[in-house]
């Protein structure tokens, strides 16, 4: 049997009330954690409304940024609830599963957010039990003996399959308008990802006219078409689309907001002229 226990641990403490009250304990310090990450999420996807509307005139018009994000990110949580599919960008969950076994207490974590985990592990009440194979690979500083003792503990462990789940993360948390502006990307950081943006759009434009058949093409062939476009742009974008991006990076200068300040996230977009010679263009995803 495969087993890929990536985030396990195990309790210092061989008493469950004692690990309980540690989840607990942990809770307080998850939610810091949790409403920085809400607040940069939110603000850069806001922001990054604002700035794909300044390069690409007419896209997100009408739209109130921060209002926009807010009802994208619930509706984004809610379809994953509802499908069990993942979207790691916006899912906050982050479970924790206890096993208790005779050789002490252990569990492992389920979170779409590394950082989280490794401040978890951080704290003095957990130590690291981490256990995969199919690999000859082991965390440094382990025994081959010790990964050996791991494999059964895990494998008598998820033989029983007995558990207790705790959902530690607060779905409902909510972060104000000003938590959201101070966690905004600065302008170096937007001018960088507009400008890839700008160069990957003309030179996606560019080859799928350019790969157009001159018959007819069935939807299959169009997918397939555009796909491999897709996927020669991204070693594109790390060699010779260098000096594109440096190009796209000039003309986005010009029309970026220099900041962004509450007014601006709440302000409905409008559309306004611009100095980029492909206006309206969607990204690669969209036209995919």
């Amino acid at each position: 049997m495969s087993y890929k226990i990536y985030n396990g641990f195990k309790f210092m403490t061989a008493d469950m009330a004692d690990a309980l009250s540690l989840i607990e304990g942990w809770k307080p310090k998850l939610a810091d954690l949790q409403r920085k990450w809400l607040a940069r999420l939110h603000a850069d996807m806001a922001v990054s409304l604002l700035d794909e509307a300044a390069t690409s005139p007419g896209r997100h018009e009408g739209k109130v940024p921060l209002d926009a994000v807010r009802n994208s990110i619930l509706d984004r949580q809610a379809k994953m609830d509802a499908s069990s599919c993942r979207d790691p960008k916006i899912d906050p969950d982050f479970r924790i599963s206890v096993f208790v076994h005779d050789t002490g207490i252990y569990g492992y974590v389920r979170t779409e957010r590394d950082d989280w985990f490794e401040e978890f592990m951080q704290t003095d009440f957990v130590d690291e039990f981490a256990y995969w194979n199919g690999t000859d690979y082991r965390p440094e500083g382990v025994s081959r003996e010790e990964w050996e003792r791991r494999r059964e503990v895990w494998r008598e462990i998820l033989d029983e399959g007995r558990s207790e789940a705790f959902e530690c993360a607060e779905r409902a948390l909510a972060v104000t308008n000003g938590e959201i502006v101070a966690a905004r990307p600065d302008f170096a950081t937007r001018l960088n990802r507009s400008a890839r943006r700008l160069a990957e759009t003309r030179e996606f434009a560019r080859r799928e006219l350019e790969s157009r058949p001159d018959g007819a093409e069935s939807d299959r062939d169009r997918f397939d078409r555009l796909i491999g476009i897709s996927c020669d742009l991204m070693r594109w974008m790390n060699e010779e689309g260098r000096s594109a991006v440096d190009a796209a990076a000039a003309t986005a200068c010009q029309v970026l907001l220099p900041d962004i300040d509450e007014d601006d996230l709440m302000a409905v977009i409008e559309n306004r002229p611009t100095t980029d010679p492909t206006p309206g263009e969607d990204t690669v995803a969209a036209r995919i």
